[in-house]
């Protein structure tokens, strides 16, 4: 697939023109490392491709990875593709904006020593899917960000002999 540059958000992320008007948010890391508009990149070299297909989407993904640090992205686009290959979940394009600035946000609060526990409702029954993706989805924000959310997050239920 021919990928030609139009914006470079950062060195792993870059807007691309796919032809006929489409676009998409390709990552990868160095991917836009000294690119500029016009240049082509192989598809090959990328991790991940999220096609825009709603201008309001554009707008505010450009935002994003101008504000958030790749490995936040990366984490988010990863933990997203794990729902959807994994568990073969289907979602909107616009939660790779939303989970990407919701974990950002997390991790700025628990940064800051002003992170706080909330009253999620227990969802693991009603909702077993959701519940198994958010599980794994922990586990790697924690690993891919070297932090500690803890298991809370997720509610109060059972995961061992204990409420958490």
């Amino acid at each position: 697939m021919r990928l030609v540059i139009r914006s470079v958000y950062n060195n792993n992320s870059v807007l691309v023109e796919l032809g006929k008007g489409k676009q998409a948010i390709v990552s990868g890391k160095g991917i836009g490392y000294q690119k500029r508009p016009g240049d082509e990149i192989l598809s090959s070299n990328a991790d991940n491709l999220l096609y825009l297909e709603d201008d309001r989407i554009k707008k505010h993904f450009a935002t994003l990875l101008k504000d958030v640090p790749i490995d936040i992205v990366v984490t988010s686009f990863t933990a997203i593709d794990m729902a959807k290959k994994t568990y073969h979940y289907s979602v909107l394009n616009y939660i790779y904006v939303t989970l990407t600035d919701h974990i950002f946000q997390m991790y700025k609060h628990l940064m800051n020593g002003k992170y706080q526990t909330s009253m999620v409702p227990d969802i693991h029954e009603r909702y077993p899917t959701e519940y198994a993706i958010a599980k794994d989805v922990l586990k790697l924000i924690n690993k891919n960000l070297n932090v500690h959310f803890p298991d809370a997050v997720l509610g109060p239920v059972k995961l061992t002999n204990e409420i958490i």
